[in-house]
């Protein structure tokens, strides 16, 4: 190949082919020494292209590391975890990131030349060089959770992360610092929860499983497992990852639903009810237990169930005792009348159903109880009814039912009998059993009972019926003296329609005023004077006529009406002996007797009802005698003594009315202010030389005296009773010798003008 030719290969090579083309045509054939002229110029401008080629990789280069750094840069200023960028040699702080001075609190300055431990993430130098020991040994060091103290001295913990990077000549140190403090007081809020939930988890009384969603035990308190080791004979133990499913039924062998209780846990987890309880008896050592079982699910993305045993026993003994209470005689233990009525509703659905069978109810009513408790006090009134109650049980079968149904009243009954014989035995043995003293107070009482009876028949629907009738015999019983029993007969019910009329006249007649006041004079009977009157209601009944209080009294007294017709009494006595005493002055001493019934005597302010009707009257208050009955006075001794004083006070005198009759007590009797006994007219009607009445008349004679009290001798009707009394010193008497009540017009003509 010639010169030429490599020239021109080598231009063409070089991609100047051009040039030497141009200067060949320009010039002809080119000699050596221009083509070696050509040659150099193209060797040196293919250098200065490798010149530049590198160059512009460099720059590229350059380029590139600064977008490189500038990321960096932005990824180190934006990072929310805090960097640091330490010189391996001397370990100190050759940059900081944002979030570093945020975290720590010093400025970026602040950070730059100094060490870790300057800073507070290491304890001091010392730490510092083990830590920079690791990190020469491993490569890396690592600290989960290191403490720090900020600038302003906060504790905080991080997450330390240390690694070298970059060549061997140029290595530096990059620590990543993570702040977990939020993260870790979390944590320890979850761990004290948790610690606080376990306490009352292990704490609680009830016995606590918690189960997965296939059953398993995940929980166990220390109560199910104190309550397993006290009963581990008898109780199934359970532990956590036993299945609960298969131990249950098990565990609770004596419920006969036990199988339900396993398929009722299974349905609550499962989501098909929402939860599910069973109460379930246990028979422990100790004695019978009564458990409940509550399964309640868990959240549905745990799944599973809370299960709670509790100890219902007291509870349930509660609810016991408070069904026995709601349905029992406090007092007694009886039966109320509650549960009777349920037994009686039973009685005659039976009898509906057979025939054959026939059942009869005893209604009692004590007579005069009110007596007894008045005379006693209420605490030897319970006790005596008690005694009844259990004299009652004596004299039924098993089979049959008693009840107290209200204050003295009872009722029985006879279940199954034969007849009506078979029932009125019952009410004989009754009576005969309260014929025997009961030992009381220190005393001997005896009673009787007025007993109604009515048998069972087709007709009855109700339990109320039953009941009214048997009531209405009672009733009849006890119109007929007590101590006795009738049967009921339908011609009864009209005595009782005649009651129900009688009440609703006596309303219409305290709005009519249709009361008016008779007279019997009360006799001295040491000069034959007429000292004064006893004021006795009587009733102008616009049908009826002159009706006698014994017949009104006793239903005024039962539904109250007896407090307005007695303020009428009062006042009008007081008015009309006024009006005497002011017609002339021969009557200025003449006294008039007022009764005050046991619920008058016990209402609030007597005192001043009978200081207002003196003032608005202008009767002198020793012109009124207000007689109260033996039994009432003996009613709670220390306050009728006070309420007795009170009345003293206002200046009235102060009788007790029918004495003898009752159970007055002596040391009683001494206290109260009492100005005169009035003998109970039974003892004076009987009196005859020598006999047990003449004895107890002149005894309660000699007592009045010794107390300082006169006496009043009522029911006197013959002369031979006259002079008996007049033997006996006795001060006073009235009845019908001397004259029967009169009205108002007979009275004021007896009185000496």
């Amino acid at each position: 190949m010639s010169i030429l030719s490599t020239f021109v290969k080598i231009f063409a090579n070089l991609g100047n082919y051009s040039l030497l083309s141009r200067n060949t045509i320009a010039q002809g054939q080119p000699s050596v020494a221009m083509l070696a002229q050509t040659a150099a110029v193209a060797i040196e401008q293919c250098n200065l292209r490798d010149v530049a080629a590198i160059a512009i990789e460099r720059e590229q280069a350059n380029e590139a590391m600064q977008r490189s750094e500038l990321r960096y840069r932005r990824l180190f200023e934006s990072a929310r975890d805090g960097i640091l960028i330490l010189d391996k040699d001397d370990r100190k702080i050759a940059d900081a990131n944002p979030y570093m001075t945020e975290l720590l609190g010093y400025t970026h300055d602040e950070f730059l030349g100094k060490e870790l431990w300057e800073i507070g993430l290491l304890k001091d130098e010392n730490a510092s060089a083990a830590a920079f020991q690791e990190l020469q040994e491993n490569g890396y060091m690592r600290y989960e959770d290191l403490p720090l103290q900020t600038k302003d001295r906060q504790r905080r913990e991080v997450e330390f992360i240390s690694n070298v990077y970059g060549e061997r000549n140029q290595q530096v140190i990059q620590c990543n610092i993570r702040d977990i403090t939020e993260r870790k007081d979390s944590q320890e809020k979850i761990r004290q929860r948790d610690e606080l939930l376990q306490g009352i988890f292990d704490s609680v009384s009830s016995e606590i499983v918690v189960v997965d969603a296939n059953g398993i035990i995940t929980h166990v308190s220390n109560s199910w497992e104190r309550f397993a080791l006290e009963n581990g004979a008898l109780v199934e133990p359970v532990g956590i990852g036993m299945n609960y499913l298969d131990v249950c039924p098990r565990g609770i062998a004596e419920d006969p639903s036990a199988n339900r209780t396993s398929e009722g846990i299974r349905a609550v987890m499962e989501g098909k009810q929402p939860d599910f309880d069973i109460e379930y008896p246990c028979h422990l050592p100790a004695g019978q237990r009564w458990f409940k079982m509550q399964v309640d699910p868990r959240p549905p993305e745990v799944g599973g169930a809370v299960i709670t045993h509790s100890d219902i026993t007291e509870r349930t003994l509660a609810g016991e005792r408070i069904a026995h209470e709601a349905l029992h005689d406090a007092l007694t233990g009886l039966p109320n009348r509650s549960l009777f009525v349920e037994h009686l509703h039973q009685a005659i659905a039976y009898a509906k159903r057979h025939d054959n069978y026939l059942f009869a109810v005893l209604f009692l009513d004590l007579d005069r109880f009110k007596v007894i408790n008045d005379s006693l006090g209420h605490i030897a009134g319970d006790q005596f009814l008690v005694r009844i109650a259990r004299k009652l049980e004596s004299v039924v079968r098993p089979e049959d039912a008693i009840a107290r149904i209200g204050g003295d009243e009872f009722t029985i009954l006879l279940n199954d009998i034969n007849s009506i014989r078979d029932a009125t035995r019952v009410a004989n043995r009754i009576n005969k059993e309260f014929s025997q003293p009961f030992p009381l107070a220190e005393q001997q009482v005896f009673t009787t009972a007025s007993v109604g009876i009515t048998l069972s028949k087709r007709d009855y629907t109700s339990t109320e019926e039953v009941l009214r009738d048997a009531d209405t015999a009672m009733y009849r019983a006890k119109s007929r003296g007590g101590g006795r029993y009738e049967v009921f007969d339908p011609s009864m019910q009209a005595s009782v329609m005649a009651l129900l009329k009688l009440e609703s006249d006596l309303r219409r007649a305290i709005e009519r005023e249709e009361f008016c006041l008779h007279y019997q004079p009360i006799i001295s009977l040491e000069n034959n004077r007429n000292t004064g009157f006893e004021a006795l209601v009587r009733w102008r009944h616009p049908e009826r006529g002159l009706v006698f209080p014994d017949e009104f009294i006793p239903v005024a007294e039962e539904n109250g009406l007896i407090m307005p017709i007695g303020n009428w009494v009062l006042h009008e006595a007081c008015r009309q002996v006024r009006e005497w005493q002011d017609s002339s002055r021969h009557n200025a001493s003449l006294s008039v007797s007022v009764n005050l019934s046991s619920r008058e005597f016990s209402q609030p302010g007597l005192v001043e009802q009978v200081s207002r009707v003196l003032e608005q009257t202008g009767l002198p208050a020793r012109s009124l005698e207000l007689e109260i009955t033996e039994s009432s006075m003996m009613e709670k001794s220390h306050t009728v003594s006070a309420l007795l004083g009170e009345l003293k006070g206002l200046g009235v005198k102060l009788q007790i009315d029918d004495f003898g009759t009752g159970y007055s007590s002596l040391s009683n009797l001494h206290n109260f202010p009492v100005d005169v006994l009035k003998i109970d007219r039974s003892f004076v009607m009987r009196m005859a030389p020598g006999n047990k009445s003449s004895e107890i008349v002149q005894t309660i004679v000699q007592l009045a005296h010794i107390l300082g009290m006169e006496v009043t001798a009522e029911g006197v009707e013959t002369a031979e009773q006259l002079a008996q009394l007049r033997a006996l010193r006795c001060e006073y008497g009235q009845g019908y010798h001397f004259s029967k009540p009169v009205d108002g017009e007979a009275a004021k003509r007896m009185i000496v003008h």
